[in-house]
């Protein structure tokens, strides 16, 4: 509550999918995946890397959501 958010795991879910990002965990660098909830409810297809046209939007959108968040810590010059 008082700090960015420096490691964690946060999600999106848009309609059909669902985009899950990893940051800042000390074994494996910034990740993201994506899933289709309609076809796919267990999550077990990754189509992130297959780069559906909704994974970069709402890639932006969680980034953008997250930068917010984080602002109000940002050290200011």
């Amino acid at each position: 509550a008082t700090a960015p958010f420096k490691i964690g795991t946060v999600s999106l879910i848009k309609g059909r999918f669902k985009l899950i990002y990893y940051f800042g965990h000390p074994d494996f660098e910034d990740q993201f995946e994506m899933y289709d909830l309609t076809d796919d409810p267990e999550e077990n297809r990754d189509l992130f890397s297959s780069a559906p046209p909704e994974a970069q939007n709402m890639k932006e959108e969680l980034l953008d959501a997250l930068a917010t968040a984080n602002k109000p810590y940002q050290k200011k010059n």
